[in-house]
């Protein structure tokens, strides 16, 4: 179970995107679309990461999308629809997800703050489930809609909440003090 924490802890290193062909690039053989849709918003690629344990494992490959128009900096603080996926390549459970956020959001947030947010983080985290190699999370963001998880591409529910949250529960990988700074580097273009 330790091993799986620290799997989903997973230090991570950033790489850039190398092109699969035109419309793709590619990570570990992770292949992520260039530009992606979102509600009515077009989005684009902003930078990818590789995540890795003990600098040996792979453990997954993420990327960011964002609208064009807005610079990749400021994409963390903007309520504007943003997109992140992330691909597995080891199992990882609901629990090790689960715990993973928290200990991220203790460090970024207020005890106030978590307070404020539990009923909506409850009902995000009821959403994982444990994931196999191969396996594909992506968390969205839409304006006046909140988040959608989705596993695979089938979306597994929504979280009614507005821009704060989305702010704070992207700040995991996104955040002054997110869970890797690499892949935080890697998933804003560094």
């Amino acid at each position: 179970m330790r091993l799986s924490l620290a799997l989903a802890l997973a230090m991570l290193t950033a790489t850039t995107p190398a092109l699969a062909e035109p419309g793709f690039a590619e990570v570990n053989n992770a292949r992520f679309l260039e530009r992606v849709s979102l509600s009515d918003a077009a989005l684009e690629l902003k930078g990818t990461g590789l995540g890795r344990f003990a600098w040996v494992i792979k453990v997954c490959a993420a990327a960011l999308y964002g609208p064009p128009e807005v610079p990749v900096e400021e994409l963390p603080l903007s309520d504007v629809s943003k997109r992140l996926e992330i691909e597995y390549f080891v199992a990882v459970s609901r629990e090790n997800f689960v715990e993973a956020a928290m200990r991220a959001l203790i460090k970024q947030q207020s005890r106030e703050d978590l307070a404020a947010m539990s009923r909506a983080l409850d009902k995000l985290h009821a959403l994982y489930s444990d994931v196999q190699a191969g396996d594909r999370y992506a968390l969205s963001y839409t304006p006046g809609q909140g988040l959608i998880l989705e596993l695979n591409g089938e979306e597994v529910g929504r979280v009614r909440e507005g821009a704060e949250f989305a702010q704070a529960y992207f700040g995991i990988w996104l955040g002054d003090k997110p869970i890797s700074n690499s892949l935080r580097r890697g998933l804003l273009g560094g």
